[in-house]
């Protein structure tokens, strides 16, 4: 190659070069106006009682809490509410980081407009001249998975004095028969076939999941049993077995908690201490 079609090529990709550079640019001044006006419409709604609202329309129809499309369906929906029924990707990326629907990572502009393709094309409409999603006037329950459906077990907790031997003669147990939970002093069946407790360990690994959702993957073990030393003796306090007094008492192989506890305890972890 000679040496003036080299430095033509070398020219040519710097100009490509500038050119993606500028239109990056612009694309992000254009997503920063987008916010900044979408910020604008929200202070005139109560942020939280929509956003509740949102969610609330989101689970009933079946989107799957920390997945792209179900994001995508809450943000879209507040900003129906809010005066500003559509949204670039990215805007709804921003917005999602914002109201603290994000996962671990930060879900960027390509995991939207993906999951609202694979998404039934009824709940979501793409303005493609604008580069815009808004949610449908009228919405439709998402079909669930096999997988799905097979996990919606239906849950009983049962207290010690209310346990029917004639009721759950054919339930299973993992363990001990004559395991009761500490927190509840009871049991919880799950799918009328089984009884459920969690040890030590998961509480641990569930707790630790929980809290690097709010606060990002630096949480150490003795910061998750700080948590759940907290949270455990509180509620033994009022518990019905006093004679535990902390976490690793309660955890021991012999003293297991239950289902319906444990989804006690992430209820808590969720709504009470992440807003510390």
């Amino acid at each position: 190659m000679k040496k003036k079609q080299r430095v033509g090529l070398i020219n040519e990709e710097k100009t490509g070069k500038r050119k993606r550079k500028e239109t990056k640019k612009k694309e992000k001044t254009k997503t920063e106006k987008e916010i900044e006006a979408i910020e604008t419409a929200f202070t005139k709604i109560d942020v939280k009682v929509v956003l509740k609202e949102a969610k609330e329309k989101a689970n009933n129809l079946n989107f799957k809490e920390g997945m792209g499309d179900y994001v995508a369906l809450v943000v879209l929906s507040m900003g129906k509410a809010a005066g500003v029924p559509k949204m670039s990707a990215n805007a709804i990326s921003e917005m999602a980081d914002e109201l603290g629907l994000r996962g671990n990572k930060k879900m960027s502009e390509n995991t939207i407009t993906s999951a609202i393709s694979r998404s039934t094309t009824t709940n979501f409409l793409h303005h493609e001249g604008e580069g815009k999603y808004s949610v449908a006037d009228e919405l439709k329950k998402k079909k669930k998975t096999k997988k799905e459906a097979k996990s919606d077990h239906p849950v009983v907790p049962v207290k010690r004095g209310e346990w029917d031997l004639k009721k759950f003669e054919d339930v299973g147990f993992y363990g001990n028969e004559n395991k009761w939970c500490p927190l509840c002093d009871g049991r919880t069946v799950v799918n009328v076939s089984y009884v459920m407790f969690y040890s030590h360990e998961f509480l641990m690994t569930r707790t630790k999941e929980v809290l690097i959702e709010r606060y990002g993957n630096e949480i150490k073990r003795e910061q998750v049993n700080k948590v759940l030393d907290y949270y455990f003796e509180e509620k033994l306090k009022t518990g019905p077995r006093r004679d535990i007094k902390n976490f690793d008492t309660v955890c021991r192989e012999s003293e297991e908690v239950c289902w319906h506890c444990w989804t006690k305890l992430r209820e808590w972890l969720k709504s009470e201490w992440l807003k510390r």
